[in-house]
């Protein structure tokens, strides 16, 4: 039981997540109608009619799994596509070793057939919290509740795109696997573990080969996850570049003046509506004083050194131009988009991401606790501009189902210091022995306000400044055990 003054400050607490995440502390409501976990990730919608077909995006989709995971993945990939027309869409091409996006996967395989489908960001920058750079095991310290980082690439490429980024070397990789023997904020058990994953699959000769370091951090990320699921009969994570996808797409549809995304870049009227209709909101672009200041309008301009930089439309509509200052103009014809596209001169933003799957071809998104929010509101913003242009049915036919999948963590391991808890990723699974049946089983039948209850310490020191953090947070945060899911104490296997 919590004493008054622990009472008070958990209040406290709750009204600040309350104020930045409303609609996950909605999620705590108890009752017997509150869904697991498992009910959840099989509820999921099986995707909606847009106003394209989705035949070749299923053509693209195939083609890119078979050139990362071959041709019998990419077979499996296109019946699961079949059988629910759905993709996890919340994770950043990494390792996938942070325990938010690993848990999110889990969750959302419980509802997956064939294979577990994740499109990921790649225009993050290897700085991300994601940590694309290296590995993420338990935290160090039981007064937090965030992955302890283990950098394998140099910091000076840390303002680098993931996707702009070359592979790895074998020189690289050991002269980093030599600092991880080193490292002594890790135990000698860990330092074991590591060298061994490190020896045997970032220094592997399949690894090695690709030619991206995109590549090779999807390809990590199916591996690991088959290691952690290996007992529990989950099928294999597939997991491939959403930019990538959405450029092949994007390029298909430049050809047809019919497509969505021919009528957003090609029609001035759509395109400028469409700018106003959305600025400020989440994941499109802000503005001030008539410059975009965060992320930015359509694409982003990629310059030779890695580094994205804002793009905004001129007044006309027909050329975007670089936010800022930067020295970057493009015209909004088919040939010029076209080969902006395949020399990786632009990337499709967010909203593009979304614009040439989800609202062109009806693909669902299972999303993280701010997608679920953004998304609609994107649709909602693209389908008044053309509800404003006198087209209400076209504007009928976009829609979006994002149902919520990742920012829960109630699977948690020791702490390093083994005097607390905290979420647990993958390489904490894998110092455990792996995921059990059993593990599986009770993280399915938790209900979904306990996990979110498991959940709150991470979501807070994640969201709320540490200046603004009440003494006292962690304290009264943390959940009770009977709530949590220890890995530890297994034999390692």
């Amino acid at each position: 039981m919590l004493t008054l003054e622990k009472t008070e400050i958990r209040a406290a607490v709750l009204r600040q997540l309350e104020a930045v995440l409303p609609h996950v502390m909605r999620l705590m409501v108890p009752g017997a109608c509150t869904p697991t976990l498992g009910e959840i990730a099989r509820s999921m919608p099986q995707g909606r009619r847009g106003p394209q077909p989705r035949d070749d995006f299923m053509e693209v989709i195939a083609a890119r799994t078979e050139a990362l995971h071959g041709p019998q993945t990419a077979a499996k990939v296109t019946r699961e596509f079949e059988r629910r027309f759905l993709a996890l869409t919340a994770n950043h091409v990494s390792a996938e070793l942070h325990p938010e996006f690993f848990q999110g996967d889990l969750l959302f395989s419980l509802g997956c057939k064939e294979v577990v489908p994740v499109l990921a960001g790649g225009m993050i920058p290897l700085s991300n919290e994601t940590f694309p750079r290296g590995l993420l095991t338990a935290s160090r310290s039981a007064a937090s509740e965030m992955p302890f980082e283990i950098g394998l690439l140099p910091k000076s490429s840390a303002h680098r795109t993931v996707l702009s980024c070359p592979p790895w070397t074998e020189a690289l990789m050991r002269a980093a696997l030599a600092r991880v023997m080193q490292n002594e904020a890790l135990t000698a058990h860990e330092r074991v573990h590591l060298g061994h994953l490190m020896r045997e699959h970032f220094l592997s000769p399949d690894i090695l080969r690709r030619s991206t370091l995109s590549d090779q951090l999807l390809a990590l990320a199916s591996t690991f996850w088959g290691m952690v699921t290996r007992e529990t009969g989950l099928p294999p994570l597939v997991m491939l570049e959403y930019e990538s996808l959405a450029k092949d797409l994007i390029i298909r549809d430049l050809a047809d003046p019919t497509t969505l995304v021919s009528r957003i870049l090609f029609e001035p009227e759509v395109i400028l509506d469409l700018y106003q209709e959305l600025r400020n909101q989440k994941a499109c672009w802000h503005v001030e004083e008539e410059q975009i200041v965060r992320g930015t309008f359509l694409f982003w301009a990629l310059d030779r050194r890695g580094r994205i930089h804002r793009l905004q439309p001129e007044p006309d509509g027909r050329t975007l131009v670089g936010s800022g200052g930067h020295p970057f103009r493009l015209e909004l014809t088919v040939a010029a988009l076209t080969e902006a596209l395949r020399t990786g001169a632009i990337i499709p933003s967010v909203f593009m991401l979304f614009a040439v799957t989800a609202f062109a071809r009806g693909l669902a998104c299972a999303g993280g606790i701010l997608q679920t929010e953004y998304l609609p509101a994107m649709a909602e913003g693209l389908a008044q501009v053309f509800r404003e242009l006198g087209e209400p049915d076209f504007a009928a036919q976009i829609a979006v189902d994002s149902p919520f999948a990742t920012g829960l963590v109630p699977l948690r391991a020791p702490t390093a210091d083994h005097l607390a808890h905290c979420p647990a990723g993958p390489v904490d699974l894998m110092l455990a022995g792996g995921l059990t049946r059993d593990m599986l089983e009770k993280f399915a039948a938790m209900k979904l306000s306990d996990a979110v209850e498991a959940s709150l310490a991470y979501l807070y020191e994640d969201r709320i400044p540490a200046a603004e953090r009440i003494k006292g947070w962690l304290e009264v945060l943390r959940g009770e055990p009977s709530l949590l899911l220890h890995p530890a104490g297994r034999t390692v296997a």
